[in-house]
């Protein structure tokens, strides 16, 4: 039985958001890096939450470099 799409969309949200949770208990506790988890919780929602592609937008326009930087990266791994 094959998975519907929504519930790839339902565990990408809720891993993003426990990462970024964890990202910011890493803010308080020296062993976690707190900025990686948050990344990492971000990049995972950036698709579903239009605040983060707005946020995007700005950063791209903003800093020209990081954006070209992250094409990069970005069709790099792209299948």
């Amino acid at each position: 039985m094959a998975w519907p799409r929504e519930y790839g969309r339902y565990i990408r949200i809720v891993l993003g958001c426990i990462l970024i949770f964890v990202g910011l208990i890493g803010f308080l506790l020296p062993i976690l890096q707190g900025w990686l988890f948050i990344a990492l919780g971000t990049l995972l929602l950036y698709r579903d939450l239009p605040f983060l592609q707005r946020m995007w937008a700005w950063i791209k326009r903003r800093f020209p470099r990081v954006g070209y930087a992250a094409e990069r990266i970005r069709k790099t791994f792209k299948p």
